[in-house]
């Protein structure tokens, strides 16, 4: 099994069809207005599947470690089990599966954070994601009138 895409969003989705929705798609780097602040992170893992694995089950972590080196939130870990019956495929056809999750992260330092993903206790993959406090004016928190019409 290989992962062969993993994409951080907003948020993302895995309906049983077999597709996978991405809603503001492309995370590299998050800019904040203060800190601590809400960072939730929708990331989509897509696996190809080798008719070997159709036998095995493999396990999977996924966590986001702050700039303290530390977990910002607690990691996630499951295993992804072979299907109960294979799927029929065309002759060439690749087969894979997709995993959509959400993360529910606070940022509370400025600084790298890196969202680390692992495959049967090896490291697939590693993205940094810089958390940036912006610059400029703060964000309205409190509604404004509104100037009447009449």
């Amino acid at each position: 099994m290989e992962l062969e895409t993993l994409i951080v969003a907003d948020a993302v989705s895995t309906p049983p069809d077999g597709k996978f929705y991405v809603h503001g798609g492309g995370i590299s780097r998050l800019e904040v207005p203060m800190l601590p602040f809400p960072i939730p992170l929708g990331v989509l893992l897509r696996f190809r599947i080798d008719e070997d694995d159709l036998n095995r089950s493999h396990r999977v972590a996924l966590v986001l470690i702050g700039p303290a080196d530390i977990p910002n939130v607690p990691g996630i870990e499951f295993d992804l089990a072979p299907p109960e019956e294979p799927p029929t495929l065309a002759p060439g056809e690749e087969h894979f599966t997709q995993i959509g999750m959400q993360i529910n992260a606070v940022a509370v330092r400025a600084g790298l954070h890196h969202l680390q993903v692992d495959l049967d206790g090896e490291r697939v993959r590693h993205v940094p994601i810089p958390v940036i406090v912006a610059e400029g004016p703060r964000p309205i928190v409190a509604p404004r009138e509104w100037p009447s019409t009449n």
